[in-house]
């Protein structure tokens, strides 16, 4: 990070993944505990306050992924339904295993 960069760096920022990077994480139980995993562990090993990288306070889990809900379907047939429910549940793990691993950040999604 430049340092004209590094300096609106504070923990009242948001961390937010990227919606299609969703497809790295999906399709089987071990898939999805190790996308949780991972990103409780960036929480903790990325961010170092004496590097001047503070924990941000909020994380979000995909960004707006809903919106693109057809591109993250098994099938043509999925339903909407379908989709939303295996991303919550993949979403939810990843906030759980944000905020076990790191209390002091709130983690949500859609």
């Amino acid at each position: 990070c430049d340092p004209l960069r590094k300096r609106m760096i504070t923990s009242e920022r948001v961390v937010v993944d990227i919606a299609s990077r969703l497809d790295l994480v999906q399709g089987s139980n071990a898939k999805i505990n190790a996308g949780a995993n991972f990103a409780a562990d960036f929480f903790r090993y990325f961010f170092d306050e004496k590097r001047g990288y503070p924990k941000p306070r909020y994380a979000e889990c995909f960004n707006e992924p809903m919106v693109k809900w057809k591109s993250f379907r098994n099938s043509n047939a999925e339903s909407e339904e379908s989709v939303v429910k295996r991303i919550g549940n993949i979403c939810g793990r990843m906030c759980t295993a944000i905020t076990r691993a790191n209390p002091e950040v709130m983690a949500g999604g859609p």
